[in-house]
């Protein structure tokens, strides 16, 4: 039901939903598959992932932290993938009835 070998195009989705809201940059899109296939990165990794400059990269990692996508324990430490509500059912749309 998880269906874990299409969870990039899932992320990818959710992140293309935020963008739509003027929320996220679509460039984060694999720095956060990264983070949920290899676990936790550090910040300067996540942004250099981005392929963004320093500023907008680290503009980028707060966006994905304010949203939900992205968490970490204090404001140095490490980054790890997260799963908020919100996007659950683009995540998980089989445990959500919204792929039927």
């Amino acid at each position: 039901m998880l269906a874990l070998d299409s969870m990039k195009a899932k992320i990818k989705a959710a992140v293309q939903v935020e963008a739509a809201k003027g929320r996220l940059r679509e460039e984060v899109a694999l720095p956060l598959y990264h983070l949920f296939a290899a676990g936790p990165a550090t910040r300067g990794e996540f942004i250099q992932m981005t392929g963004l400059g320093e500023r907008t990269g680290r503009a980028a990692l707060s966006a994905v932290l304010k949203c939900g996508l992205a968490a970490s324990e204090t404001s140095r430490a490490p980054v790890r993938f997260a799963f908020p509500l919100d996007a659950l059912p683009v995540l998980f749309p089989a445990l959500y009835g919204v792929g039927e």
